[in-house]
């Protein structure tokens, strides 16, 4: 009875299908037709992706529950993100191509990258001020922030020690006693 009963539904779903394969490939010969076809397909595309990524939801949920599949869905989800960034990364570039032939598009190209170095500046800034104020709660981190800021000044006046440096230099190629002077700011 279970056989006889599955053999119907796939001769149904069969029939099903070939009545909508006549159909839409009658309303394909109007434009109007057509257009409702590719409308319905789209329909179609969208519903199945939606199942698709509600079964994967609830696969996810269940393989959360044990620590292997805490793992595999992370390396999942790491995976894929790893997986959308590349090919973003090959569309900017396939853009880049087209538009690194004018001189507006070079320009262009430019400005985006620029625009994204200043943004991934500023994010990092505000990741650094939320960091420092986290760890601004504890004796330890301030002490760590009190650190850091100090080995920032250091790093910023030995950077500004070697420009002046290089400037009297630079400077002091003209005269022996310019050389002298140089040596002597140096030394102390």
């Amino acid at each position: 009875a279970a056989l006889r009963q599955w053999q119907g539904f796939v001769v149904q779903r069969k029939q099903q299908r070939a009545r909508r394969t006549l159909c839409e490939s009658l309303l394909e010969s109007t434009a109007k037709g057509a257009m409702r076809v590719a409308m319905r397909r789209l329909r179609a595309f969208a519903a199945q992706r939606v199942a698709a990524r509600r079964r994967l939801q609830l696969a996810e949920v269940m393989l959360g529950r044990t620590d292997r599949g805490v793992v595999a869905v992370a390396y999942r989800r790491w995976s894929r993100f790893l997986a959308e960034r590349r090919s973003v990364r090959a569309r900017l570039r396939a853009a880049q191509v087209f538009t690194q032939q004018t001189t507006r598009g070079r320009m262009r190209s430019a400005y985006a990258t620029w625009v994204a170095f200043r943004l991934a500046r500023v994010a990092a800034a505000s990741r650094a001020r939320a960091a420092h104020a986290f760890l601004r709660q504890t004796s330890l981190g301030r002490m760590r922030v009190a650190y850091t800021a100090w080995e920032q000044f250091l790093a910023r006046r030995r950077a500004l020690a070697k420009r002046r440096n290089g400037a009297l230099a630079l400077l002091a190629r003209g005269t022996r006693s310019a050389t002298q002077r140089a040596a002597l700011r140096q030394w102390q």
